[in-house]
């Protein structure tokens, strides 16, 4: 598979074989989204090791360990509040309607599931990497059901590529790091939402002081510290993965995104759906 230099590799389900459309559908059970996101897609361009991960993790997904662990730590360590509310009609003066405003909730509803799983597990993961201990019996929780599905569709997440330069820099932007050049990790949250570009200007203009001034930075590493924590004590209850361990590239990616770029959006996350309420 070949990529652009500036953006992440990724498997998208219309193109992936059958056993990785079925991780990606349990997945998306197991976290009560409709979204398959971006860490998994780039972890499924390494043959076989989405499956070892998957076998590895679905005990603490059937059991509903992971997620509801997962969602109660980013509902106690996420901040409330972080954006105003936008109120309507500010909202049709940005372009959104009633209905747009409702699939924007929609959107954010659906990674502030998915992106809290995704944090502990991959953590879970790169834990267990570091320990030979046994594998312990993980506790089950009986009788486990997720919440609602999320009925509403998503919209169309634009490629990196398709992009115009104005809204790949400025996306870009809206993270940690070295301004002066693209990086190759673009959230799915935000790819989106680009359909309302006015919006996403806001949130640039909102959001950018909090990203200069450290805030942020505090708000994530709230939430990475957390869900490390906890993923110490999942690691001991699933098999090693030999075939991520032998990935030394693909685990220094899967750091990258533990230690910035989920926590980020979980916290970037709440603050959009807070807007729509």
């Amino acid at each position: 598979m070949t990529a652009s230099p500036d953006v992440l590799p990724e498997l998208l389900e219309l193109d992936a074989p059958a056993s990785v459309k079925t991780i990606y559908a349990r997945l998306r059970a197991g976290s009560a989204s409709p979204i398959a996101a971006l860490i998994w897609r780039h972890i499924a361009t390494h043959p076989g090791v989405l499956e070892e991960c998957w076998g590895a993790l679905e005990p603490l997904f059937a059991s509903g360990q992971l997620p509801e662990t997962a969602w109660r730590i980013a509902r106690e360590t996420s901040p409330n509040q972080l954006l105003p509310q936008i109120e309507p009609r500010a909202q049709r003066l940005l372009g959104i309607t009633e209905d747009n405003a409702s699939t924007i909730g929609a959107v954010a509803e659906a990674y502030n599931r998915s992106n809290p799983v995704n944090l502990l597990g991959i953590l879970t993961l790169l834990s267990r990497l570091s320990t030979d201990e046994p594998v312990m019996a993980a506790p089950s929780i009986a009788y486990w059901s997720p919440p609602p599905e999320i009925t509403r569709s998503m919209p169309h997440m634009t490629p990196p590529t398709e992009m115009s330069a104005d809204m790949r820099w400025l996306l870009n932007d809206l993270r940690f790091g070295d301004r002066s050049q693209l990086d190759a990790v673009v959230p799915s949250l935000y790819r989106h939402l680009t359909d309302w570009p006015a919006y996403l200007s806001v949130l640039h203009i909102s959001l950018a002081p909090r990203f200069r001034d450290g805030t942020m930075a505090d708000h994530t590493s709230r939430v990475e510290r957390a869900m490390a924590a906890e993923a110490i004590t999942l690691a001991r209850q699933i098999r090693p993965t030999p075939k991520l361990a032998d990935r030394p590239e693909l685990q220094a990616t899967m750091r990258r995104f533990t230690s910035g770029f989920i926590p980020t959006m979980i916290v970037v996350g709440r603050a959009i759906a807070e807007q729509f309420e």
